[in-house]
């Protein structure tokens, strides 16, 4: 008996799926390939708006993209590189 094939894909990073160029959108950052700024992905979410909304009105971008942009953003925020919250250092 045979294994079932796998889609072994690699987990892109933002660096595999985010370009800055000066020459595109003024060096905005941009989904690589494309000339949507990758900020635009956060607007959509910002406002309710669906991923299926999002891919439609950009069709340029894929799935990957966006996966690996929503990655890296919850990997920045879950660094605990915020320091200490306390009263004393508020000046409470």
């Amino acid at each position: 008996m045979t294994a079932p094939a796998t889609d072994t894909k690699p987990i892109l990073t933002e660096r595999d799926v985010i370009s800055c160029d000066t020459d595109v959108v003024s060096g905005t950052p941009v989904f690589r390939g494309t000339r949507v700024p990758a900020t635009v992905l956060f607007d959509y979410l910002l406002h309710n708006k669906s991923l299926d909304d999002f891919y439609d009105e950009f069709p340029t971008v894929t799935r990957e993209h966006v996966l690996a942009v929503l990655r890296s953003a919850r990997g920045h925020v879950a660094l605990p590189n915020f320091p200490a919250r306390d009263a004393t250092s508020h000046g409470a």
